[in-house]
């Protein structure tokens, strides 16, 4: 019966070793699963932060991006508008150019004007004065001759202040004609 008992303490003992080691066995198994859920977890952890990294810096990107293409449409639209009011300023400067070429052209046109009708009454106040001139000379010549021929005293007194008449007359007339030049546009005193 010692045996008995003996032999069975040895086959309890080998079960009992055999169940610790089952049990060290599930315990590695469990910890090892543990071990692989919790590097699972990481590892998943670990993607989900490397895909919200990559969506945050894809957001930052495309924000960039789009920032990028707002300047880029902007820098456009101001260069249009600069182009735009440089051509604005050219055609202002060709209407300009051409406005004060015609204003020019007017100017000319109007002190020939000028100039010819200023030449025109010159000649009419020269030939005016001369024709006077020459009615004074006639007349002159005409008292002179008389005085020459020897008429009476009282025809002489006639003579002379016919003549002094005369004289005044002439006087007159060159200080109309003086007077005539002075107005005349574009010229100076002649006479």
């Amino acid at each position: 019966a010692r045996d008995d008992v003996a032999g069975r303490e040895v086959i309890l003992e080998q079960e009992l070793r055999a169940e610790r080691r089952r049990r060290i066995d599930l315990e590695a198994k469990v910890t090892l699963a543990d071990t692989w859920k919790t590097e699972a977890a990481m590892a998943d952890r670990a993607a989900k932060i490397a895909s919200s990294n990559a969506t945050l810096a894809s957001s930052a990107e495309s924000e960039a991006a789009r920032e990028w293409k707002r300047q880029a449409a902007e820098a456009r639209r101001a260069e249009a508008r600069a182009a735009a009011t440089t051509h604005r300023a050219e055609i202002a400067a060709q209407q300009a150019r051409q406005e004060l070429s015609r204003h020019i052209t007017e100017e000319q046109m109007y002190f020939s004007q000028q100039i010819s009708a200023a030449r025109a009454t010159e000649a009419e106040v020269l030939s005016e004065a001369w024709r006077m001139s020459g009615e004074l000379r006639s007349e002159l010549d005409v008292v002179a001759h008389k005085g020459r021929s020897g008429g009476a005293t009282s025809s002489n007194s006639n003579s002379n202040s016919a003549a002094r008449q005369a004289l005044k007359d002439l006087r007159e007339v060159r200080q109309r004609y003086n007077n005539m030049l002075d107005e005349l546009p574009g010229t100076g005193e002649t006479g």
